[in-house]
């Protein structure tokens, strides 16, 4: 179709001037067919394998070159070609290449460069404000003709903060805090007439603030985390309908839930002072989950005591490898902690049902607050890089993105790839390496991730898998890589003894002999996390 309308010039024509949208931001007079024009090029341009390549213009290295030029010639052709971008689309470019980083792909950096330059082109750093075309747009109305809900000029803020921190990954840029300052002023809400209800803006906000200071940053202050994800708890809550789920659960106790005197205030006193006290004598208590999906889950059991903070409650979920854990202790409020207020257990729920065990340690009563189910990937997926977004690396060598720590070799760090298929059944799933010394690479398989998929420091890197370890095997690597299984290796399944609905994790171990970071001389790759099929 894009052939068919390509013009002599190679310009391809999929809409009549301003026939999808007109002047943008009140500043720009290009037609509305400029975006099509652009999408029609993007698609066009070949790959090096040949292939089209779907990847955005701004993503191209002209484009970052211009970038740097544009200074000089600000009102000629590269000026007006980085235009052809926009805030919305570059966002979920990023995003896309951003999760392919963290999945084990390739990704081109200069791409990635691209969307970063674009970003800092469209930003007004002073007010942290940014336009969906151009600096010159900060804060103005993105609307189309038929549009009628409240505009909410903080979304390409979000947006902006994302772009900056997937492809810099430097969060003491302090543009990003007059961002998050921007976005902390305009909360979820829901006004009279529902208009200021905006998914868009509410989802990429929340990305934005949970990378920036929220749990899932390196600073986790929640200065605009916590106030945000409070109000937007509070309005997703305020638009349920009311259905029932089909998931069900029983309780072997009939103990009722009971208010205790407590300092706690808001949401913190509504869920932990709201407990169900348990009995000294008869337990374990158990609870039942019915009606689940299969799959794996992290069950997180709340079970702190807030009448006497000296009990201690042991939850013990049976199939989980994680083993019975001891909860209790001092907590005034703030965040959970584990171990204090909360039991975190991985688990694979076969046939829908789950279950969980609890009592009272030393003969004394127990507590329960709550219990939360959080559904795990359903595919392969990488966890646990040297990038910084986890546990830092042993001496600040911090590798690329989805992968291991920096050695000596490689700046980069090791990669662990998955390919083929998990399942037990019908096993041709390979573990595949590479970035490392041709050195000894042991390949090795876990039950949980260490650090809940942060990592601990082992070596000069981080180690991913924990639980009960299984010696896969260990390989030679050639140019850097190897792989398992290799010739007649027994399969993963078989060699892990993995069973239908377990979820596994693997990483690899190699040696890097050289004095490089600490005094051991060994190094590892990213982990991944697989669920086994049937």
């Amino acid at each position: 179709m894009l052939d068919d309308r390509r013009a002599r010039d190679g310009e391809v024509v999929l809409a009549s001037p301003r026939a999808v949208r007109g002047p943008r931001n009140g500043h720009d007079d290009r037609t509305g067919g400029d975006l099509e024009r652009l999408l029609a090029r993007a698609a066009q341009r070949p790959s090096p394998s040949g292939q089209g390549l779907w990847g955005w213009r701004y993503a191209s290295r002209p484009e970052i070159e211009l970038f740097h030029r544009g200074a000089a010639s600000p009102n000629g052709a590269q000026k007006r070609e980085l235009e052809d971008s926009d805030t919305s689309i570059t966002g979920w470019c990023i995003l896309a290449l951003e999760s392919g980083q963290r999945a084990g792909l390739s990704v081109r950096q200069e791409n990635i460069a691209g969307a970063l330059a674009f970003a800092k082109f469209a930003t007004a750093e002073e007010s942290g404000l940014v336009g969906y075309l151009d600096r010159r747009g900060a804060g103005a109305k993105v609307t189309g003709p038929n549009d009628h809900y409240t505009y909410h000029p903080a979304t390409m803020s979000a947006l902006g903060m994302s772009i900056r921190m997937y492809a810099e990954q430097n969060h003491a840029d302090p543009v990003l805090d007059e961002s998050a300052q921007v976005i902390a002023k305009d909360v979820p809400a829901i006004s009279a007439d529902k208009l200021s209800i905006d998914y868009y803006y509410w989802y990429h906000a929340s990305l934005a603030l949970n990378q920036f200071d929220g749990p899932d940053s390196p600073a986790q202050t929640d200065k605009y985390w916590g106030p945000w994800s409070k109000a937007l708890a509070e309005s997703v809550l305020a638009l349920l309908d009311g259905s029932p789920s089909t998931v069900t659960t029983s309780s072997t106790t009939s103990s009722s839930y009971n208010h205790f005197p407590s300092m706690l205030t808001g949401d913190e006193r509504a869920f932990m002072v709201d407990v169900q006290n348990l009995p000294s004598i008869g337990g374990p208590w158990s609870w039942t989950f019915s009606g689940l999906s299969d799959g794996a889950y992290q069950l997180y059991t709340y079970a702190w005591a807030p009448e006497n903070n000296g009990v201690t409650t042991t939850v013990t979920v049976p199939g989980s490898t994680d083993g019975p854990q001891a909860v209790g202790g001092l907590w005034s409020g703030g965040a959970h902690v584990l171990g204090t207020t909360y039991a975190r257990h991985a688990v694979s729920v076969v046939g829908g049902t789950l279950f969980v065990e609890v009592v009272g340690q030393s003969g004394s009563s127990g507590s329960v607050n709550g219990f939360q189910l959080v559904r795990q990937s359903v595919g392969p997926s990488a966890f646990c890089f040297g990038d910084g977004s986890g546990t830092t690396c042993p001496c600040g060598n911090f590798g690329a993105s989805g992968r291991g720590c920096a050695s000596s070799v490689n700046a980069a760090g090791g990669r662990l790839l998955v390919s083929g298929n998990a399942s037990v059944g019908t096993d041709t799933m390979s573990l595949n390496a590479d970035g490392m010394p041709n050195s000894s690479a042991l390949y090795f398989q876990g039950t949980s991730q260490q650090n809940g998929g942060a990592g601990i420091t082992f070596g000069d890197g981080l180690r991913c898998a924990g639980g009960s370890i299984i010696r896969l095997g260990t390989k030679l690597n050639v140019g850097g890589a190897s792989s398992y299984p290799v010739g007649g290796d027994q399969t993963v399944s078989v060699r892990g003894n993995v069973s239908a609905g377990d979820v596994r994790t693997y990483q690899v171990w190699y040696r890097n002999a050289a004095a490089f970071c600490t005094a051991s001389t060994f190094n590892l790759t990213n982990g991944m996390q697989v669920p086994w099929g049937a």
